[in-house]
């Protein structure tokens, strides 16, 4: 039988589609709670395996999907219907892991995967143990050119599914050499996506931007050298939420991918004992009550 990485399993969406996803689950003396880890725009979960194994390992299983359109998906590449859909997705999974018992589940959003991740967080406040977001692009420092903001304009409604291309490069996410390697080689990395998806980002973006009202625990985990996201956009965004239970971690010399630095394990590390300790208080809750 193969590794966790292997295999790929699936989980029907609401459209009776196929959602892929990798499962981690965890040591069994160890088992603390769940995760549904959600990638960024070009990313697939394949690119968080190690990252899920060293969670597993620290006792908390791992849900990798691949989001509709990407990775090893069977879905358009590079298109969603709406924010809708891939929230219900989310849910999916986020219904699947709890499904494992009445220890903790919570959601982690990196990059582009923030957006579902807090809109979904938003809506499901009372589902979830906490939320962690690594390095989010609620605010990005690339964009496209001109010329091609005014394409997705004009093909978003006569040409939904046209193709626009992702203006990330290798050296955006890390400098790495096996990493960058492995992403310019993976076959699977989404390169192009639709126009549609382009114009459903910018509104859904907006009312991102509007949202104040996360209570939950919240974990930010943000590279201080990313060539991707606006650090200090973040930052705002953070402290306008109104979670009593918040905290901002920098790694001053990281890059956009902290899965992909030499020095990860206190990534891990971090992400993991902030994991346990949130789940020591619900459990310290649940024998109060």
């Amino acid at each position: 039988m193969g590794s966790p990485a292997d295999q790929i399993h699936t989980l029907p969406a609401s459209d009776r589609s196929s959602l892929p996803y990798r499962f981690f689950p965890a040591e069994a003396e160890r088992h603390r709670g769940s995760l549904v880890y959600v990638h960024g725009i070009q990313s697939h979960g394949g690119w968080y395996v190690e990252t899920a194994e060293a969670l597993a390992l620290r006792g908390f299983a791992v849900y990798l999907p691949d989001r509709r359109g990407s990775g090893v998906s069977r879905q358009p590449r590079g298109w969603f219907r709406d924010r809708g859909q891939l929230v219900d997705d989310l849910r999916r999974f986020v219904d699947l892991a709890r499904g494992e018992g009445d220890r903790p589940t919570f959601v982690v959003g990196g990059c582009w995967g923030a957006r579902p991740a807090i809109t979904y967080a938003l809506e499901s406040q009372d589902v979830l143990a906490g939320l962690v977001l690594v390095c989010p692009a609620l605010k990005a420092k690339v964009d496209l050119t001109l010329p091609e903001k005014l394409e997705v304009v004009g093909a978003a409604a006569v040409r939904p599914r046209h193709p626009v291309r992702i203006p990330l490069e290798p050296e955006l996410f890390t400098s790495n050499p096996r990493w960058l390697a492995y992403i310019r080689d993976d076959p699977l990395s989404l390169r192009h996506v639709t126009a549609s998806f382009y114009f459903r980002q910018a509104r859904w973006d907006r009312w991102l931007a509007r949202q104040t009202g996360l209570m939950l625990p919240l974990l930010v985990l943000q590279s201080g050298r990313d060539e991707i996201v606006d650090v200090e956009g973040v930052r705002a965004w953070f402290a306008r939420q109104e979670s009593t239970s918040k905290r901002f971690v920098l790694y001053p010399e990281f890059e956009h991918i902290l899965d992909f630095e030499d020095e990860r394990e206190r990534y891990w590390d971090d992400l993991s004992g902030w994991l346990e300790e949130v789940a020591e208080v619900r459990e310290r809750e649940a024998s109060r009550a």
